[in-house]
């Protein structure tokens, strides 16, 4: 019964550092991301009909990329194998059992035997700081993962910005094909009728080809960029899915950069993993410090003589300090301590550079946007106004198709300026870690 005592100390010890599940901390990093993102995690991946029966948005393509995309799976799985790494910190070494059994040569039925059992004493120190430990990195990997999510969600929009954008120059092409198809088609007319010289014909013919180029080229690009929106969301295997026609408007204002600035330090998750490393690497220390002793074993032993007499007591086993005395690794973990200081203050200059020059390019793209939109009503003006002159003859055909194509190349740099900063406003949304703050007069 003496015995056992130890035996039930140990299972309780081990039973209350079970629990290897990484659900409760994905639900954890679900809720924060919730929260400042307003995305949604899923440990799963839904059929994605439901999402795909309307037309896709920026959102959508962002919460169908959480739930499937495979490559973000495998962060997942960090956050398991951190878990892992804390149960396995709270388990403590199993006893050891040894034994030995000696016989007299000669003398039949002479024999001896010792058997003991011993703890490594020291373990049981180090436990609670190895799961402080591993406590603290499980929360890195959580904060890291939020970074992720943050990441592949801009990663989606992005991708379907790219194709929205794509979708609305492919028909612009086409608009212009079947221009310069009717233009060239009506010059042979005119040339048939003497009405033009060979020279407007040979403009209208080559328009038109040129044309029929650059509409094979944006078919190109545009089935290229609906193919990287399926495999971030894995739906590649979906042919029917379609996305919204156009781009959405800009909003009426930006968020002021000192506020995004200010966000960005206080909500970025990869900064708040770098924090904790100085903190970790200090604990890890602590458990260096103890490791100089190496294994301290306390046990009990039993020895029969060959007399038949037996004998027990108590046994220890402590290891001397002289060699190793655990400074190299020590000495490692103080360097990698300065290290991770100043990686974190360096990760926190970046961050404000991030979140100042990406609101510079944001406010840059808006203007883009805002002079394009004054610019395409003006082109749209002059095409009216030389289609009016062409059909009182003041214009030839070639003045109609410039101004067709000039007015084609004005609204695709329109739509071109309105995805930069769809894509500008969402890289905002990563670098200020989550929902940007309200806007100036908001």
């Amino acid at each position: 019964m003496t015995l056992s005592k130890p035996f039930i100390l140990f299972a309780v010890l081990n039973l209350a550092a079970c629990g290897t599940s990484p659900k409760r901390s994905l639900n954890e990093v679900n809720s924060l991301v919730s929260e400042r993102a307003g995305l949604k995690l899923n440990d799963t991946a839904p059929d994605p009909a439901a999402l795909l029966v309307a037309p896709l948005t920026a959102d959508t393509a962002a919460r169908i990329a959480l739930a499937r995309n495979p490559a973000f799976k495998t962060k997942l799985e960090e956050v398991g194998l951190a878990q892992a790494d804390l149960t396995q910190a709270g388990i403590i070494e199993n006893p050891r059992l040894h034994g030995a059994m000696r016989l007299v040569g000669g003398r039949s039925g002479s024999q001896g035997h010792e058997l003991g059992v011993k703890i490594n004493l020291l373990d049981l120190f180090e436990s609670p700081l190895r799961r402080r430990v591993a406590s603290q990195r499980l929360e890195q990997t959580k904060s890291r993962l939020g970074h992720e999510i943050l990441g592949l969600a801009v990663e989606a929009k992005t991708a379907f910005y790219a194709h929205v954008a794509a979708a609305q120059r492919l028909k612009l092409r086409q608009d212009s094909l079947d221009s310069s198809d009717a233009a060239a088609s009506l010059a042979e007319r005119q040339r048939e009728a003497g009405n033009i010289n060979r020279l407007d014909l040979a403009n209208a013919r080559a328009a038109r080809e040129e044309a029929g180029e650059d509409l094979a080229r944006e078919e190109a690009h545009a089935a290229q960029a609906r193919e990287r929106l399926a495999m971030l969301l894995a739906i590649q295997d979906r042919t029917g899915w379609t996305a919204e026609p156009v781009l959405p408007d800009m909003p009426t204002t930006d968020p002021a950069p000192a506020d995004v600035e200010a966000a960005a330090i206080e909500q970025r998750w990869d900064l708040q993993a770098a924090r904790r490393d100085p903190q970790v690497l200090k604990d890890a220390l602590a458990v260096e410090r103890l490791r100089i002793f190496g294994p301290i074993e306390v046990g009990v032993d039993s020895e029969r003589e060959y007399s038949g007499e037996t004998k027990y007591g108590p046994e220890f086993e402590v290891g001397l300090p002289i060699f190793e005395r655990r400074q190299a690794s020590r000495a490692r973990l103080h360097a990698q301590r300065r290290q991770s200081l100043a990686s974190a203050d360096a990760l926190e200059t970046s961050i404000r550079y991030e979140a100042r020059t990406t609101s510079a390019e944001l406010a840059s793209a808006r203007k883009t946007v805002e002079a394009y939109a004054k610019a395409v009503p003006y082109r749209r003006e002059a095409l009216t106004e030389t289609l009016k002159n062409n059909n009182y003859m003041l214009l030839g055909v070639y003045h109609l198709l410039e101004a067709k194509r000039r007015e084609i190349e004005a609204s695709s740099a329109y739509v071109d300026a309105l995805k930069d900063y769809w894509t500008k406003r969402s890289e905002l949304e990563r670098v200020a870690g989550g929902k940007l703050p309200p806007a100036q007069g908001e």
